[in-house]
């Protein structure tokens, strides 16, 4: 049986821009959305010594600010708020260099750990939120909980606020940490925000443990930072749209690549630099679908 797990919410911003950074360094914000609703004061099983889950999550979140504060706009949402089910609030929208505000409002918040889990109402009042409208950059949230949702009366409340948010141009990665999670759930919640385990994007995560906890969100925010074909510089190395060429083949069998060119994937290309099409030589010469040269229907791609 699988097992259960809590949810990590995050939206983060950077501590400053990576210094050498060029112009077109895009600086993704991330945004953490940490529960801090009653059952985080607890440990994380009752054999843990390490303090309890809400400690862990803080120590966790504070390494994570460390290692990518240069090349990440963090900022801070907690939930709830004002009231046993209030959704979430925004305590540090995503900006530069919130690093030491971010850990302050977690450590202000310890003393404070109230309430149930709102994981719907705090997603949906997130759409609005301004510091993740930038449409220069991308934007990411990550949800840290120990629960379930046990506020919205619609059970598909989670999964239907995490696919407005990615409408509205934030994909929503999921933490379970702890065995009171409900994980089925969290899954839908990371696939309704754009970031399924079919797309290779490490969506959700289990963790119970700092170890297991901080793995998780280093994986996560690697994703968030790694170079993408959009004509910026997601990984703040200095150039744009450096990635490797994608492998691509046709229904006939000829085989080719993909180049990131401008910000956007060429067509397929054969080895010469040529657009694989019906006629080209590639296709004459790789044809294997049985329908001969002039049935090499090359225009339609698999890619790799």
């Amino acid at each position: 049986m699988r097992k259960p797990v809590m949810v990590l919410a995050v939206i983060a911003a950077a501590s400053g821009p990576a210094s050498g950074a060029g112009p077109d360094c895009e600086y993704p914000n991330v945004m953490f959305v940490v529960d801090k609703s009653r059952s985080m004061s607890d440990p994380v099983d009752a054999s843990s010594t390490a303090g309890s889950k809400y400690q862990i999550a803080l120590g966790a979140v504070e390494r994570a600010l460390a290692m990518y504060g240069d090349k990440v706009r963090f900022g801070l949402t907690m939930f709830p708020w004002a009231g046993e089910c209030g959704q979430g609030r925004v305590f540090v929208p995503t900006d530069y260099g919130t690093a030491a505000s971010i850990v302050s409002e977690m450590k202000n918040q310890a003393a404070q750990l109230d309430g149930a889990t709102p994981i719907a109402g705090t997603l949906y009042a997130l759409v609005s939120e301004p510091s993740l409208m930038d449409t220069s950059r991308r934007s990411f949230v990550l949800l840290l909980t120990d629960g379930t949702e046990t506020c919205s009366p619609d059970y598909d409340g989670p999964t239907n606020a995490a696919a407005t948010l990615r409408t509205a141009g934030s994909a929503v990665f999921v933490i379970g940490f702890g065995s009171a999670v409900d994980p089925e759930t969290l899954e839908a919640i990371a696939a309704a925000g754009g970031t399924s385990a079919a797309e290779k994007t490490q969506n959700y995560h289990e963790a119970d443990d700092a170890a297991t906890l901080d793995a998780a969100l280093v994986s996560m925010i690697e994703f968030a930072t790694a170079e993408v074909c959009d004509g910026r510089d997601n990984d703040c190395n200095g150039a744009a749209d450096d990635i490797a060429p994608k492998r691509c083949v046709a229904l006939c069998g000829a085989a080719g690549e993909q180049l990131c060119e401008g910000g956007e994937w060429t067509e397929c290309l054969d080895e010469t630099g040529a657009v694989i099409t019906a006629s080209s030589a590639a296709c004459k010469s790789g044809g294997s679908s049985g329908f001969g040269d002039s049935g090499c229907s090359c225009a339609v791609l698999t890619l790799e």
